[in-house]
């Protein structure tokens, strides 16, 4: 039996340098959250994340919009099976399984780096600029590093 997560729908989620919008057919936009310089959003079945560099991420649980991680985020993913990942300045990938309740962070991504299994162009910090899921495992993008995979949860890349 094929379960499916019951949501209310987000509509169509903006992220402006005034703050986050939803914006539903046939409805005026609403301002989700004001005064925040979002960057990045993704969204699916009605689990959400945004991102405001420097600050945290915005997590949609399915009612409203609020911070539920804090720190220096540079990407946001949320998967079809509902795992939420965050790509942090500091070269860390973030991952929470809960609707973002709470967060841990996958340590492999910070020893590929660590050990230099790669070389960043000069000047270049190394951060996870994306996440996603592929049939058999996670696939990320680093800055200056490539593309890796992992099986394991992030055990090895």
């Amino acid at each position: 039996m094929i379960s499916r997560r019951k949501y209310d729908p987000l509509g169509i989620v903006l992220a402006t340098d005034e703050g986050l919008l939803q914006v539903e057919p046939g409805r005026a936009p609403v301002v989700a959250v004001a005064g925040k310089r979002f960057d990045r959003v993704d969204f699916r079945d009605g689990l959400g994340l945004a991102s405001v560099p420097g600050e945290g991420v915005w997590v949609f649980a399915g009612k409203r919009w609020d911070l539920g991680w804090e720190g220096d985020p540079r990407s946001v993913s949320v998967t079809t099976a509902g795992d939420m990942f965050i790509g942090s300045a500091d070269g860390r990938l973030h991952l929470s399984q809960d609707k973002g309740a709470t967060w841990s962070t996958i340590d492999g991504v910070q020893n590929v780096i660590k050990l230099n299994r790669f070389v960043p162009p000069a000047g270049v910090t190394p951060y996870v600029a994306a996440a996603g899921e592929v049939t058999d495992g996670i696939v990320i993008a680093i800055v200056g590093g490539g593309c890796w995979h992992t099986r394991d949860g992030g055990s090895s890349w």
